[in-house]
């Protein structure tokens, strides 16, 4: 029992520790992975590194259950807006690329209204759910779009590609774990399967992120995947900047 309670704790540490790896791979590849594409998944790596950190803190030196959930509640709000930006740039359908950025707002919406109706120490794992089910059409729509397309390099070349398949399995795996969470917080039996298999999808999820930057292919900076065409989330259009120079 004792030997069994070491791995599980174990299978915590390193679960945490592989959080923070894709960060440094980026910093250690980065020459490799510097197109402009790719910043927001930078911001992403750098924001999750920064949050499990200090999530850890709150819960195993501060002992503040009310900052633990709170992190918790940021980190999800964090991991989609930057993600949701970087599928905005990978993605070319104009269509789908508008409802990626209609999403955002109010997702993070949602969170916020969350935080203020649900107790302090309390997390409900709806929000993750939700974002699973959002991720999983996202990657869906990415993996059909590509797979149509007639472009002669090889996905395995592609940092975003391995991206989305790390999310997709991610997702998908953790989908249903999510969505019983909310229910089961009292069941011990439950709660060690949730570390096991969380902590499996997580870890398999960053060592995929990792091979990803480790492969990607710069081409100069320019990413063959994405069309000249593509805008930029944030920038003013060039119609506007004619009119109102």
């Amino acid at each position: 029992m004792t030997k069994n309670i070491a791995i599980f704790f174990y299978l915590k540490y390193i679960t945490i520790v592989s959080e923070v790896v894709p960060f440094l791979f980026f910093l250690l590849f980065f020459k490799r992975n510097k197109q402009k594409e790719l910043r927001p998944f930078l911001y992403y790596t750098f924001a999750v590194a920064f949050l499990v950190c200090l999530n850890n803190y709150f819960f195993y030196f501060i002992h503040s259950t009310e900052n633990y959930k709170l992190t918790l509640r940021l980190f999800v709000a964090v991991e989609f807006l930057f993600l949701s930006i970087l599928f905005y740039y990978h993605i070319q359908n104009k269509v789908f690329k508008k409802i990626i950025a209609l999403a955002i707002l109010p997702f993070i919406c949602y969170v916020i209204y969350d935080y203020f109706n649900q107790p302090k120490s309390h997390f409900n794992f709806i929000l993750l759910v939700i974002e699973c089910i959002i991720f999983i059409i996202y990657i869906a729509f990415y993996l059909y779009e590509t797979l149509m397309s007639d472009k002669p390099e090889p996905l395995y070349k592609k940092a975003f590609f391995w991206i989305a398949i790390a999310f997709f399995i991610y997702s998908a795996g953790n989908f249903f774990l999510f969505l019983f969470k909310n229910n089961s917080k009292q069941d011990e039996n439950f709660q060690i399967q949730y570390t096991i298999i969380y902590s499996t999808f997580t870890i398999l999820k960053n060592v995929l992120l990792c091979i990803g930057l480790y492969l990607n292919k710069n081409n100069d900076g320019i990413s063959s995947s994405i069309s000249a065409e593509n805008e930029d989330l944030w920038e003013i259009p060039a119609e506007y900047k004619k009119i109102n120079p």
